[in-house]
């Protein structure tokens, strides 16, 4: 079966498909954890505790470096899930790229202001200061999403990820809309050569991306382009539910990943986490060897505050473990308390953070209106057992399956009459 069918049959396909993974959400927790430890471990680095277990913090470095791209691999399956779910007209495009933007960018503009009014808190209570105000340039590189492309230094080290996705985000959700707009006008032979290219060419673009990502100078300073190899895991992850092909091309990117994550020297040596966010994808989709543990009540409840946990975590880590420095010192014990307090004060905040900002922004997109679904014409195909000459086409919606009613009204009664009588009559004969 074809990854992305036609019109029909596509339909017929997504309809057997959930509209929702429910080990998804276990997943962006399982991720959110793995994150918030990754930069806890800076934390650890900087106090006693770091000389009292140093073998703890190394552990701790190896299991969570590069936890960013566990959302990156989400990232492409869940758009590629919503992607094939849509219809490719412009309004189901606006509709869908608005909705997204604006439920992932409200809650994180949020956090750019909590972050600056912290600072400034931090600032106005302590004469010395802590950490200092953002420029305006620097603000506004961080409201529309360039800092990544701009180098401009970072107001949250855990955003420069959410910059790489949502620019992802809007190239793979504007080239999708192009591409199946232009397939539509394609016969089926046609798209199912379209379709063989587009996942044979997902392996020279990840190549690509991995050559750039040799050549960049920094890993997070740049374009998503560095980190579309990443990407395309999860997309292939999502097709090879239909197409065998693409479950060898993820193949391949997934050799071709592991071992550029071993040759690269930007990161210290670690789990490749992409590779492995991949793997468990995989096996999740066509195993179901992961559904029973990811869809626990523990897991969802971390899925459902894991955005928030993301956004916010950087918020509260340096503040608690400066002024648990600044109050109580650096000896192990004290240190021990002030770093269980800042990750433990990292999920409250996310909690609340979730209740009073991102769950709201959820519920309004959730209560716009799916712009309705016009009816396409499906190409003529030539039947070479009936006369052609003396049919007449008649049109098919292609995501209802039902007759176009604008073409119904234009063929009256006698002359359906007339055309039954003339077939059965030839079949008669």
């Amino acid at each position: 079966m074809s990854a992305i069918a036609s019109p029909t049959n596509e339909m017929a396909a997504v309809a057997k498909t959930p509209n929702r993974f429910r080990f998804i959400d276990g997943l962006r927790g399982f991720a959110s954890i793995c994150v918030v430890l990754a930069h806890l471990s800076w934390f650890i680095n900087q106090s006693s505790v770091h000389e009292l277990l140093p073998d703890f913090d190394r552990l701790m470095k190896y299991l969570t470096v590069g936890a960013s791209r566990y959302f990156f691999v989400i990232t492409g399956f869940v758009l590629t899930h919503l992607l094939i779910r849509t219809a490719p007209q412009w309004p189901q495009f606006r509709y869908l790229f608005s909705r997204r933007f604006l439920r992932l960018s409200i809650p994180y503009w949020v956090s750019l202001f909590l972050g600056v009014g912290l600072i400034w808190l931090g600032n106005v209570i302590f004469t010395d200061r802590m950490q200092t105000l953002p420029t305006v340039e620097q603000f506004i590189a961080h409201l529309l999403y360039v800092q990544t492309i701009f180098s401009t230094e970072f107001l949250n080290v855990a955003n420069w990820t959410l910059a790489i996705d949502l620019q992802f985000f809007t190239c793979y959700t504007l080239g999708w809309f192009l591409i199946r707009w232009r397939m539509n006008q394609l016969n089926e032979a046609q798209q199912q050569r379209f379709r063989w290219m587009m996942i044979i060419a997902s392996v020279p673009l990840a190549l690509i991306a991995v050559f750039a990502s040799l050549e960049a100078q920094t890993i997070s300073n740049n374009w998503f382009i560095v980190f579309v190899h990443i990407h395309i895991m999860g997309i292939l992850c999502y097709m090879s539910q239909r197409n065998r092909w693409a479950s060898v091309c993820l193949v391949i990117i997934w050799i071709v990943s592991t071992t550029h994550f071993y040759f690269q020297e930007r990161y210290p040596r670690g789990l490749p986490t992409g590779s492995i966010m991949a793997l468990i994808l995989f096996l999740a989709v066509h195993r179901q060897a992961l559904d029973q543990w990811l869809i626990g009540p523990v897991w969802q409840w971390l899925g459902k505050i894991s955005y928030s946990l993301f956004l916010t975590h950087m918020l509260v880590l340096p503040h608690v473990c400066n002024l648990g420095r600044r109050w109580f010192g650096d000896t192990p014990a004290f240190a021990a308390c002030w770093l269980t307090a800042a990750f433990a004060l990292s999920f409250v905040a996310a909690f609340l953070f979730h209740l009073v900002v991102e769950r709201p922004v959820g519920a309004w997109v959730r209560r716009w209106k799916r712009p309705p679904v016009r009816p396409t014409t499906a190409p003529p195909t030539l039947d070479l057992h009936q006369p052609q000459a003396s049919d007449q086409f008649v049109p098919v919606n292609a995501y209802s399956g039902v007759l176009d009613t604008k073409v119904q009204k234009n063929i009256s009664p006698s002359e359906s009459a007339s055309d039954h009588s003339k077939g059965k009559a030839a079949t008669d004969s």
